[in-house]
């Protein structure tokens, strides 16, 4: 492994490992609703996230859930999906909403902070260099 040359380079190395940690804060999500239909809603690949809206006014947040017959089938989060599943009749949905990922509005948030870093970064060496060239700072 490389030895890094000063203090400079180890804080902005921590930096930049600190800002890739954080990046998975700035997935934006949002909302969107979906017709009730098997194959949106398949056992094979159910949708992750899912908030479901029924027709008595109770709305149920559920990981996973697949339509099985006539039902709207889930495990408990909190069994971890071996448990018994639980369900609810279609007749008795009103509406369901899937959580997605955007896209273009996560880049924007990821890469309008990362591009004015990096900026600040290659003028920060550029100014360093600047300096050692015209002997403002002695070498080693």
């Amino acid at each position: 492994m490389r030895r890094l040359r000063s203090r400079t380079s180890l804080v902005r190395w921590i930096a930049a490992l600190l800002l890739t940690a954080f990046l998975n804060g700035c997935i934006v999500r949002h909302w969107s609703a979906q017709p009730v239909e098997p194959t949106r809603f398949s056992s094979n690949d159910p949708p992750h996230e899912v908030r479901v809206f029924l027709t008595s006014g109770d709305v149920l947040y559920l990981i996973r859930p697949f339509i099985q017959d006539d039902s709207l089938i889930w495990s408990p989060v909190e069994s971890g999906g071996a448990a018994e599943r639980q369900g609810v009749p279609l007749a008795q949905v009103a509406k369901v909403e899937v959580r997605k990922v955007d896209v273009a509005l996560t880049a924007a948030v990821i890469a309008v902070p990362l591009t004015f870093i990096v900026l600040l970064w290659v003028a920060a060496e550029d100014a360093c260099l600047a300096a050692c060239v015209s002997g403002g700072v002695p070498g080693p």
